[in-house]
């Protein structure tokens, strides 16, 4: 059974910072138990996060882009 997301918001953070956070997060969170909702503020996020994913063989979603911030869903595949 998947847990509630762990958040992280690493909003106002620039490029690289809510990169380096996700990496953090990656190793404190079993991503096959929980999902991780990452919330940014950083355009370049767009481009970033999800290739940063596929790299780690992680799926990502945008759940949320708007003027405030932008909000991945960050899981396992499968």
């Amino acid at each position: 059974m998947v847990k509630s997301p762990f958040l992280l918001d690493v909003k106002k953070l620039p490029c690289p910072l809510p990169l380096v956070k996700l990496k953090k997060a990656l190793v404190e969170v079993d991503i096959h138990q929980q999902n991780i909702q990452l919330s940014v503020t950083d355009k370049s996020a767009l481009k970033d996060i999800p290739a940063f994913c596929v790299s780690q063989g992680l799926v990502s979603s945008v759940v949320e882009d708007n003027d405030a911030e932008i909000v991945f869903l960050i899981s396992a595949k499968g």
